[in-house]
Parts: C-alpha cells; structure tokens; sequence
C-alpha cells in the first residue's frame, strides 16, 4: 500500500513530506493528570470571570485541561453571536473527550442511581466523562455532581 501522503510526484516535484515530527502524547508512565473542564469554567474563562483564567492557567502547569463533547453542545447552546470566534479558539485547544459507550453506560447508572435529586443527564455524562477518562472536573457547580466517584476540582477555592 502507497504512503497516504498526497504526491506531487508526476508533476516534477519530490513528494510531499511531513515538515515536523507527529506530535507524542505522554506516555502514561509520565503521570500527567487530566481535567475536564465543567461548562461553567470555560464559560468563566470567556467572559473573563475574576478567578477564572488564572485557574485555568494554573491547571496547565500540571494537568492536561480538556473538555466533553456535552460540554461543547451546551456552550454553543448558549453562546452569544459575538462570541462565536473566542469560543471556537478556546474550545479547539482543549483536549476533546468524545462520549463513548463506557461514559454513556455509568452516566445512565448515575442518573438512575441518583432519584432523589434531579440530576440533568447532560451532568451525569460530563461526570462520567471525567470518571471513565480518570481526571478530575473542574467546576463551581459542585451540588450538580454528588457522584462519589468523582473527584471535583473548584475554581475558586
């Protein structure tokens, strides 16, 4: 099978080539933790919330800040026009957490474990989400998520 790369070759041109090397994620040996960013942390960050950028700024000393995809729905639900491309930029250099069938299973377990309150379903799989990928959520909507699972992480304290 031929590279994938596309060729110029034909043309009088040598092959195109990559220009760098592919980025490597960390090895897991490298013990890099993972935070995934409730909607109301990213929010903050967009509309320059007091703690919020510098909350941010301290969880990439140590942590891989990410996102779920539920999260991305909800932020573009509510998104201000004007705020389209600040949103987009900041969301594309957050790691994305696809939902998978692991998260989709725990969040439904979540949500039928937990009858007493009224859990959003968009909640319980943003939780299971930070579960299932073993990072922490960040967020200041902590009463949203009383999953004992789960290790939460406040912006403000």
């Amino acid at each position: 099978m031929e590279s994938e790369c596309p060729s110029r070759a034909g043309q009088g041109n040598p092959p195109i080539r990559p220009v760098a090397q592919a980025i490597q994620a960390p090895s897991p040996a490298a013990n890099v933790s993972k935070v995934v960013l409730g909607r109301d942390v990213v929010i903050d960050v967009l509309r320059g919330g007091a703690p919020a950028r510098p909350f941010l700024l301290r969880v990439t000393e140590h942590a891989i800040p990410g996102r779920s995809a539920i999260s991305i729905a909800e932020i573009h639900a509510g998104m201000r026009a004007h705020e389209r491309d600040q949103t987009t930029a900041l969301l594309h250099t957050l790691v994305l957490f696809d939902v998978t069938r692991a998260i989709a299973e725990l969040a439904g377990r979540f949500k039928q474990r937990e009858r007493t309150r009224r859990l959003e379903l968009a909640d319980c799989l943003i939780a299971a989400t930070a579960v299932v990928e073993g990072a922490t959520l960040a967020t200041g909507n902590a009463r949203d998520y009383p999953m004992p699972e789960l290790t939460l992480l406040r912006p403000n304290g």
